[in-house]
């Protein structure tokens, strides 16, 4: 048997044996903001989590009033415990993460040396040796078309700053 009153954290799962005036704050097993009167009574067996107002539940807070409860379950079994054993669980893979290994294999052989010669031409060409180097880069990363998006929104406004009247 447990004593209740405002501000009191349930310490586990519970039937409401007398209750005065009692609330509870259910959000952190139901997400709703609304405070839940509970009192004495029976409910249907296949009701919601939402509608056992004979019930309290362990993690939940009194908000007003006073009530008595018999523990009926503690730890892993409370409710409480079952949502925390659900979170343990691995989600399973989506096809994105199946997708990442191979997307990470080495690049073709190929990029790298048109990479190399646009780093050569653009120091034959006398440009400022950042500039190509970081021009060679982003052509590197640029070739996988993944990356493209990202690419664009890094270079376009640089180069906006360099030319504001380009656009």
């Amino acid at each position: 048997m447990v004593v209740l009153s405002a501000g009191s954290l349930i310490p586990a799962d519970g039937i409401v044996l007398e209750a005065k005036d009692f609330f509870v704050n259910q959000a952190v097993l139901t997400g709703e903001t609304f405070l839940v009167e509970k009192k004495p009574g029976t409910v249907p067996a296949n009701s919601s989590l939402a509608e056992r107002t004979n019930c309290v539940f362990m993690g939940t807070i009194v908000a007003s009033g006073t009530a008595q409860a018999l523990i009926v379950q503690t730890g892993e079994a409370t409710v409480f415990g079952q949502v925390a054993e659900h979170l343990k669980l691995r989600p399973p893979e989506t096809e994105f993460e199946r997708g990442i290994p191979s997307f990470w294999q080495p690049a073709d052989p190929g990029h790298a040396g048109d990479v190399l010669i646009v780093l050569g031409a653009n120091l034959f060409l006398r440009k400022p040796l950042l500039d190509s180097i970081l021009f060679s880069l982003a052509l590197a990363v640029g070739l996988t078309p993944e990356l493209l998006p990202a690419i664009i929104s890094i270079t376009l406004p640089r180069a906006h700053s360099r030319w504001p009247n380009a656009g």
